[in-house]
């Protein structure tokens, strides 16, 4: 049975170069199975796309490894595509017009946050955790959603 675990948030803030461990076999054997479910948007193939954009951070994460300043490399690897303008992936993975179309098709905008930061930073804390293997476990604390979730 796994230990649970539970975070201060205001202590878990981490520095921005302080680097990451991640579980990369894993990582690697997840990118290496075939895609079953592919976002297709006209012409544009996203999950291609996407999983191009995660071998690319894999091979980074192995040779130099990833700090908590390449957010959204951590969040590729964890097949979490950000649908924020302006596009925040190389433009030879979705030029500015793809990414147009791309965020256009999105029909799950939001202008405000929708959980509280204290979840939010929980939810980074748990991505993390299950990026290095570790068992993880989401603290929501006293939020309606907490009441809702568990």
């Amino acid at each position: 049975m796994a230990k649970k675990v539970t975070r201060n948030i205001s202590k878990t803030r981490p520095e921005e170069d302080e680097e990451i461990k991640l579980d990369l076999i894993s990582i690697e054997n997840e990118l290496l199975r075939e895609s079953t479910n592919e976002w297709k948007v006209g012409t544009i193939n996203v999950s291609r796309r996407l999983r191009q954009y995660q071998i690319e951070v894999l091979k980074k994460a192995k040779s130099n490894g990833l700090k908590w300043s390449d957010l959204y490399d951590m969040l590729a690897l964890s097949s979490v595509i950000v649908l924020s303008s302006p596009c925040p992936y190389p433009a030879y993975i979705f030029t500015h017009h793809e990414w147009q179309m791309i965020t256009r098709e999105n029909s799950y905008t939001t202008v405000d946050p929708v959980l509280p930061m204290e979840v939010l930073f929980s939810l980074q804390n748990v991505s993390t955790d299950s990026l290095e293997g570790k068992a993880s476990f989401l603290s929501l604390g006293d939020f309606e959603i907490s009441r809702v979730v568990f």
